[in-house]
């Protein structure tokens, strides 16, 4: 499943325009007189998703595959109902929406499809019905106002919006590849144990011979099954350091603090920055190098590698594990092995209580778990390697946060009309 962040709403306050007066040349029309306006497919829901196929957007935005596409074209997908009711997706090439979505693409020829997802990307924008399940009904889709700048302001408005958003989502690429990459090399060294096999087997490792040199040739019996020759296995509370010290940061009123929260990962693994006051529950501090180990439904794999500079004031959710490596265990190796399916598996048998919605694995049997204990050589040797790939990780991380933020300073600025086309050039030239 790809990424949902890519064309997704943001979360910038956009001005009320109701009244607001136009620039010049811009006109104010409503959604439906330029655009295609309707429901997805009502009859289609999330029953009918395949493993590989053409993208399809559901009110979650894009989370699925089906089999066959319904539009060949640029479009948006706005969620009409439920928790991401207002939100919208910008969809491109072959794709399908279904059930509590609508869709809608620019017929007037003086509009560009892009720029009306950009000008409609903010949920606040579209009226909705229903007060405990908010709706957007098609009829209200359409009378939504949109002030419109000439067609070429609207393709410059488009093009350095849509800028940022690319350079974002290759960011994202990129750490979804150097992920992959340390978490295969942990598979292979500490899992498959793939150079031990293949001395055994008289073949090349295909490392570097000082890095082969530290593996035995050899597997022996163990509680986990064959190990390499010369390794242990130990609990998991052994190798890590659970952290604690818990705060309650209502009593720090003016103090910003970098809150990592369960809501703050699935919106992408960025913590919000709240002032004490707006945190009503006691959190636990978050120090630079830590791992952070859901334990709150363990199925949905929350692994937060934190990216926290010594003197920042960052405190985390409860229902996180605050972890630490104990020498020769260090950062890298906790986090690929917090992440491996054989752990994780390991961690969902420990669930307790009956509601689907919050099960939790208890802490106390979290550090119970047999790991494999490698030697301290070999433990540094892997270090090394995914460290670089890691740091890069969070490199391209904090550049994604910096141009999320300056996209959202200029998007309603834009779109408003309030800031000249060449000042929104200069900004994205000066940091692409």
């Amino acid at each position: 499943m790809k990424s949902n962040q890519k064309h997704q709403t943001i979360g910038v306050d956009f001005p009320n325009s109701a009244h607001k007066k136009l620039p010049i040349g811009w006109k104010r029309k409503t959604l439906g007189s330029i655009a295609n306006v309707s429901w997805g497919d009502t009859k289609t829901t999330k029953s009918s998703y395949v493993n590989l196929g053409f993208d399809a957007y559901s009110a979650k935005g894009q989370d699925g595959y089906l089999p066959w596409a319904d539009y060949e074209k640029t479009g948006v997908v706005l969620s009409a109902i439920g928790a991401e009711c207002g939100k919208t997706w910008l969809a491109k090439g072959k794709w399908s929406c279904i059930k509590n979505t609508i869709r809608f693409w620019a017929t007037d020829p003086g509009i560009n499809t892009e720029f009306l997802y950009w000008a409609t990307c903010h949920p606040s924008l579209w009226p909705k019905r229903g007060s405990v399940q908010p709706f957007i009904s098609q009829g209200d889709a359409r009378v939504l106002e949109i002030d419109i700048p000439p067609l070429s302001e609207q393709h410059a408005i488009a093009h350095i919006l849509g800028t940022f958003d690319d350079k974002i989502e290759l960011n994202r690429r990129i750490n979804e590849t150097l992920e992959k990459m340390a978490r295969a090399l942990f598979k292979s060294w500490f899992v498959d144990f793939d150079p031990v096999r293949a001395k055994m087997g008289g073949r090349d490792p295909a490392l570097p011979k000082h890095i082969a040199d530290l593996f035995p040739d050899r597997l022996v019996e163990s509680e986990l099954g064959e190990i390499p020759e010369g390794w242990q296995v130990k609990l998991f509370g052994d190798i890590i350091n659970r952290l604690g010290g818990n705060i309650n940061p209502f009593t720090y009123p003016d103090t910003v603090f970098s809150h990592f929260s369960i809501p703050a990962y699935d919106e992408g693994q960025f913590p919000k920055q709240e002032l004490g006051t707006e945190i009503k529950s006691t959190k636990t501090r978050v120090p630079s190098g830590a791992i952070l180990l859901s334990k709150l439904n363990p199925e949905i794999e929350r692994v937060w590698l934190v990216d926290v500079m010594d003197d920042e004031a960052a405190i985390c959710s409860t229902e996180f594990l605050v972890l630490q490596g104990r020498t020769p265990i260090q950062r890298s190796y906790i986090y690929c092995l917090a992440c491996n399916s054989f752990f994780r598996e390991q961690i969902k048998s420990l669930v307790t209580g009956t509601s689907k919605s919050h099960q939790r694995a208890p802490a106390s049997a979290i550090i119970k778990l047999e790991v494999v204990f490698p030697p301290g050589s070999i433990a540094q040797m892997f270090e090394s390697r995914a460290s670089e790939l890691f740091n890069r990780v969070l490199y391209c991380r904090r550049e994604i946060k910096t141009l999320s933020a300056l996209r959202d300073a200029l998007l309603p600025r834009l779109i408003s009309g309030e800031i000249r086309l060449r000042e929104a050039e200069k900004v994205m030239q000066n940091v692409m």
